[in-house]
């Protein structure tokens, strides 16, 4: 009998254990508090389709399961530290954010996910999907328990004072989301770092959610430019109906830590200087950073060929490009294997699965017996950009 007793009060133990655990697991799935949903699994399964259960029986492969030599790229990664700033939405964050961080965030020496504390969602990309594009699901509904982060206020130079929430990686300004308030929301993440990580980086990228970075080349092509010298650099637009021309916010840009200062301080902090709301944020940023006296550096390789990319891989190969570009690009856009450089370091309008596909051919695929050969020694040269194709200057000198 007291056998028999024993048994069933382990068994209700175990019951009760199970279905605490159950109830806990929906609770939190459910509940505003949310643990990290950027490196979730399950949010990558939402946004490809694939059931949580499969990726978790199918583990990525390891470094320890690929033959690889890694010394060069560790090196330059403690030489050339940058900060990537990633955008998203709250919606975002449980779904495409989450690609990012499966893929090529890890490879930042540090990231951080921006999304607005309030407000509608609406998509970073400024252009629709093509008519042929196939339907794509609703962005999940997302509540975050903002009460729960770490909360903190800046003030400026000029007075003026902005909050961030912190919960993990990612972070909330206080501006409110919508692609109409993109260029708020940029300007207080920009005014963030040039307070609180300046002096920790060298260079600050931005992305988009649906951008793909090739971390490496990234580095390769920012170590020939001086971090204390200001540089601004991209995927260059300049319509030659503009007044400034700009980075591709899509294909990332990037600015040293000289650039952030001279941006902040001579533009966004100047009244007056920049606009603060609405237009387009790419576009604006880049035409306060040339008011400031941030110079442009060219980012084609030595065969002009480009290292940044506003569109998706397909629309370059087989190409030919999509058409807005040969409006808004300065250098004329090219298709199939002139597209793109060797060292290519960026593409936008990238899904999750197309991030999951690339990031494994780059990273745990090679062909047997090819490497890189020849000098890497003036690969990129670094020119600096002075005027737009109708004679404006890119700094403006009155």
């Amino acid at each position: 009998m007291q056998g028999t007793t024993t048994n069933l009060s382990k068994f209700i133990i175990v019951s009760l254990v199970i279905i605490f655990t159950v109830v806990m697991s929906v609770y939190f799935m459910f509940s505003n508090k949310v643990m990290v949903p950027a490196v979730s699994e399950m949010a990558i399964g939402i946004d490809v389709g694939i059931q949580p259960d499969r990726l978790s029986r199918q583990p990525p492969l390891t470094h320890d399961d690929v033959f690889v030599d890694e010394t060069e790229a560790q090196a330059i990664f403690d030489k050339v530290r940058i900060y990537c700033w990633i955008l998203t939405t709250k919606s975002g964050l449980v779904s495409k954010a989450a690609g990012v961080n499966f893929t090529w965030a890890p490879r930042c020496n540090k990231h951080v996910f921006f999304a607005s504390a309030s407000g509608d969602e609406t998509i970073l990309n400024q252009q629709q999907p093509p008519p042929d594009a196939p339907p794509t699901s609703p962005a999940p509904t997302v509540n975050f328990n903002l009460e729960a982060g770490d909360r903190k206020e800046y003030q400026t130079a000029n007075g003026d004072t902005f909050t961030v929430i912190a919960i993990d990686d990612m972070m909330f300004i206080d501006s409110p989301e919508g692609y109409d308030n993109l260029t708020e929301k940029s300007r207080e993440v920009l005014q963030y770092l040039y307070i609180q990580e300046m002096e920790n980086f060298d260079w600050f990228l931005k992305a988009d959610d649906d951008t793909y970075v090739i971390m490496e080349n990234m580095r390769f092509l920012l170590h020939g430019l001086d971090p204390d010298k200001p540089a601004y650099m991209g995927f260059q637009l300049e319509p030659a109906w503009f007044d400034s021309p700009y980075m591709s916010g899509g294909a990332g840009y990037v600015f040293n830590r000289a650039g952030l200062k001279v941006l902040v301080e001579g533009g966004i902090q100047k009244k007056g200087m920049c606009q603060e709301k609405g237009s387009f944020e790419d576009l604006e940023v880049g035409r306060c950073a040339l008011r400031a006296g941030v110079p442009i550096y060219s980012s084609v390789d030595r065969f002009e060929r480009e290292s940044f990319h506003p569109d998706h891989i397909n629309d370059y190969i087989p190409g030919p490009p999509p058409q807005w570009l040969y409006f808004y690009a300065r250098n004329k856009p090219k298709g199939g294997s002139e597209c793109c450089s060797q060292l290519s370091v960026t593409f936008h309008r990238m899904q999750t699965r197309d991030m999951l596909v690339f990031d494994h051919l780059l990273y745990k695929t090679h062909v047997f017996g090819r490497h890189m050969i020849g000098s890497y020694k003036d690969f990129f040269t670094y020119k600096k950009i002075k005027k737009l194709p109708n004679g404006v200057p890119t700094v403006k000198t009155t």
